[in-house]
């Protein structure tokens, strides 16, 4: 018995260790990240991946993606970034989709005091109350709401960030964004009424939209016959073609 409590408490002494190794590495891999960034050396992509300067992923979608806030508050410091820029490579993200994403509400605070649009939406369509609501950051959608996001916006399939959060089984963003949604109707109203539009349109994508409802239209519509074109040939009788009615079965 008692060389088996030794054998448990030397596994679990051995866990423990382990565990401080891997934080300590990862601490020790964020601090590589942020070294190079501060240098303007290479990046790192979220995961750990290396990428070259040819990246449309700025030093800010970086810092955003390791989830650094003081990270991200130097290199905003800094002004060398654009807090609306759109990173190609990963779906026209910007630092602001990955803050929300990853479930930082002082980041998301932080970026939209610094002029980040919370309306831009990635090539599917989806703000950053999308991310949030995938990833059941609900408070990253109280801070969203709180600073008049909108968050009740239809991606390119139709799906609203409290569909979102249904699909993904977050029952308490649903219930939250039932009411929020109501709320940033009203406001959006109100602010109408008032003369007041508020900033809820991305251009970029509306052209990006049209264009592809467009071609999806061409590809829908029946290609009218030229006049080079054969015509198809004279129908033929199931009597004819196969010697019997295929209806009575005789020849």
């Amino acid at each position: 018995m008692q060389n088996k409590l030794m054998n448990k408490k030397i596994k679990l002494g051995s866990l423990v260790v382990f565990k401080k190794r891997e934080i300590k590495t990862e601490e020790g891999e964020k601090e590589n990240a942020r070294g190079s960034l501060l240098r303007g050396n290479q990046g790192i992509r979220p995961g750990g991946r290396a990428f070259d300067k040819m990246s449309d992923m700025t030093e800010l979608h970086q810092a955003a993606a390791l989830g650094d806030y003081d990270l991200v508050a130097e290199v905003l410091r800094k002004g060398l970034c654009d807090p609306n820029h759109k990173d190609m490579d990963w779906n026209d993200r910007t630092p602001l989709h990955w803050a929300a994403a990853k479930g930082q509400s002082d980041m998301v605070k932080l970026l939209i005091e610094k002029g980040a649009r919370s309306c831009l939406r990635t090539d599917a369509g989806w703000t950053p109350a999308h991310f949030a609501a995938e990833s059941g950051r609900l408070v990253v959608l109280r801070c969203l709401h709180s600073l008049h996001a909108p968050i009740d916006l239809p991606d390119l399939g139709g799906d609203t960030p409290k569909r979102i959060a249904e699909i993904y089984g977050h029952q308490d963003c649903v219930k939250y964004l039932e009411t929020a949604e109501m709320e940033c109707r009203d406001f959006r109203l109100m602010a109408e009424l008032q003369g007041e539009p508020l900033d809820e349109t991305d251009e970029d994508w509306e052209a990006k939209k049209k264009e592809y409802e467009e071609c999806e239209l061409i590809n829908k519509t029946p290609r009218a016959r030229t006049t080079d074109e054969p015509k198809a040939p004279p129908s033929i009788s199931a009597k004819k073609r196969y010697g019997k009615d295929t209806k009575t079965g005789r020849r």
